[in-house]
Formats: structure tokens, sequence, C-alpha cells
């Protein structure tokens, strides 16, 4: 017969996500059907992160640690009672996260986890009842924080078709952001302008790209993941092209850089890529993502998408909640769950809301898509 019911970890965090720099806080719970002796039941907490690859016939690999503290819940105080009777147990621990360590990341050669192990430890002669529960922590980056990431963006190109003195024309490209820093939820708004002089016909294509590169000891490895692609707009010869404030959304995706991991570095780019009669003229872009938007940008309370419906594994829910801008460029204000539209204070006199149409034209990811796990892509390998 079962001795155990209903073994366990809950957390105080809603969804299992915490900021870092706070305390996890949470509890075994378990039932009994009758009186059981323990030896010692313990939580052990972990943060690491860990790269894998192979290049031919080499495999490379390294680990970092973060966090790894095993508390023990039961016998306390050198209690020397260890006998549990029948009911209802709950045992509660607590944990401080650093406010140094990485965001949680899935990626395909790597990740960042945390996580919970609960161990009932029954003595040498019965198995231990464990128990394993991930949680997922968000470091905040500030854009607030980040040296020109307000600055506008203009940059050209251009490609000539023919050469010395059978030259039929060419295509210039010219491109322009307001700014080059977003969080997930925004929207960046490009100018294109396409001057096409030539007797060909053209398109321009956009893609929002993540580069991520997996460091070893020995070697490293990149893997370029497209995250969005912009319909293609066509061009006839002899036509001038502009694109006035076309969106390209940001969907949930972890802060650039992944400050506090050695092993990992992500760098978003919007690619621009024109083409013409065997031309091509390409504009790479990078990006700054972050979790706290610019205060210059967003003047009041930030509509955030609802949470799940249904209940969620926890990475599908690490980035569908950006934070609030903070108040100050060098001390964060307190991490709190985002309100939601019931809760949201009077606007002030004057006031108009700032809205993107990223948070409601782009569905929350599921658990498969937060684990970057697809095939597509390129890879390289430089040792």
């Amino acid at each position: 017969m079962n001795k155990f019911r209903n073994f366990e970890i809950a957390l105080d965090c809603p969804n299992g996500l915490i900021k870092a720099g706070e305390i996890l806080k949470g509890r075994l719970i378990f039932s009994l059907t009758e009186s059981i002796t323990l030896k010692e039941v313990t939580v052990t907490i972990h943060g690491r992160s860990e790269v894998s690859f192979q290049a031919g016939k080499y495999t490379y690999s390294k680990k970092e640690k973060y966090i790894k503290e095993v508390k023990t819940l039961f016998p306390l105080n050198g209690s020397q009672d260890s006998e549990l009777g029948p009911g209802d147990h709950s045992l509660d621990f607590e944990q401080f996260i650093p406010p140094n360590v990485p965001t949680s990341f899935e990626g395909k050669y790597g990740h960042v986890r945390y996580s919970i192990d609960a161990k009932l430890d029954r003595g040498i002669w019965k198995p231990a009842i464990t128990k394993i529960r991930k949680f997922i922590v968000k470091n905040e980056l500030d854009l607030n924080n980040v040296r020109g990431s307000q600055e506008p963006i203009r940059l050209e190109s251009s490609a000539v078709d023919g050469c010395c003195f059978w030259r039929r024309g060419d295509v210039e490209v010219f491109v322009r952001l307001a700014r080059n820093a977003y969080v997930p939820g925004e929207s960046v708004l490009l100018d294109v302008d396409v001057h096409n002089s030539t007797d060909g016909r053209g398109h321009v294509s956009v893609d929002l790209v993540q580069f991520t590169t997996f460091h070893t000891r020995s070697g490293s490895k990149r893997w370029r993941h497209t995250i969005y692609t912009r319909p293609r707009t066509s061009f006839a010869p002899g036509e001038t092209l502009e694109l006035s404030q076309e969106p390209i959304p940001v969907p949930p995706l972890p802060p650039s850089g992944l400050p506090g991991c050695k092993l990992v570095d992500i760098i978003y780019t919007l690619r621009v890529k024109v083409k013409v009669k065997g031309l091509e003229c390409k504009i790479p872009i990078n990006l700054t993502i972050g979790t706290i938007p610019l205060r210059s940008v967003f003047g009041g309370p930030i509509l955030t998408p609802p949470p799940y419906q249904q209940d969620p594994e926890p990475f599908s829910l690490l980035w569908n909640q950006p934070a609030s801008p903070s108040t100050s460029s060098t001390s964060p204000s307190p991490w709190e769950p985002p309100v939601t539209p019931w809760d949201l204070p009077p606007s002030p006199p004057g006031y108009t809301p700032v809205t993107s149409p990223g948070p409601l034209a782009i569905e929350p990811p599921s658990y498969e898509e937060s684990q970057r796990r697809s095939n597509a892509g390129t890879f390289s390998f430089d040792l």
C-alpha cells in the first residue's frame, strides 16, 4: 500500500516566475496514510548553464554554476524525532536568488535552468522519494541604462547594374529607425526608400534574426534563427518605393547578450534586403532587446497581454510579461506582477495610452517554441 499521496512542490511566485534579487519561497506538500519514519527531508536549489555540441568527431561542452543550496526541512534544529504521523504535511523553505544570475534560457546547443530537487530519505534500505520542479528566473535589462539606446539609425546602400561605360542603372536603398532598443510587445517602425533606375523588377524583404553563440573552452558554435519575416514588397523598373513606419513586431524574447552568462551570447539583427535582377543590397541593423522599456517612449502604464487561460509550462511564460519602465536610471524599481486593465489607475489629464500592434498581433509562444529546438537555421563552427 502506498503511504504517500499528493507529493508536490508549491511556490509562492505566480507561475514559478521570480526576478533575480528576490527571495524564492515555497513548501513541500504531501499526505501520509499512516505514520512513517524518515531519515531526513531536503530540498536542493540548483541554478546552472550548460553548452554542448559536436564538431566532426569531437564533442565540446562546458558548464557554469550559479546556485547550489541544500536545505534540510526535517528534522529541524538537531531534533531526534524522525517519525511523521498520518495526515497532511507542509514543510516551508526559502532561497535568496542572487541579483547577478542570468535569465532562464533554452537554446539548441545550451540552456540556463533553475530547479528545485526535493528528497524524502527513508534510510539505506528503502528508495528515496524525489520530486523536481523547474522555476524561471528573470533578470531585468533596463534600456534606460544602455548607452545609445535612443539614438536614431540612418543607413544606406547601393549597387550598380553594369560597369565603366556600360552602366545601365543603379539601385539605392535608404533605411531609417527612430531608435535601436525595444522590449517584447513593441514594434520596430521601419522606413525604407528604394530608388530603382534599372530596367529590372525587384523586391524588398525584412527579417528579424536572432544570432546565438554557444561558447566552450575550445571552441564556439553559432545558431541563426529567423524570428519574423515581413512579406515581400515588389517594385517595377524605374520605380521609387517608399515604406513608411512599417511595423516589425518584437515577440517574447530573452534579453540581448543574456547578461550574467559567460557561455551564451545573444545578438538581434534586423536585416533589410533588396534584390533587383542580379543586384542585391543588404543592410543589417543590430537591435538591443531588453525587459524594461525607455521612459521617453512609454510615459504611462503599459498594457500587457493577458496571461494564459491554461496551466502552461514554466518556460512558455518567461517573456509574456514585460516589466514596467523603471523610475530611476541607477536603481530599478521593485518588480511587481503586471497590472490588468481593470487594475489601472486613472489616466492623468491629456495622457494617451501607448498602443502597439505587437501584443495584439502575436500569440504567446508555446513551450516547444520557447525551447528553441527547431532544426531550422544556419550553423557554423569556428575554433
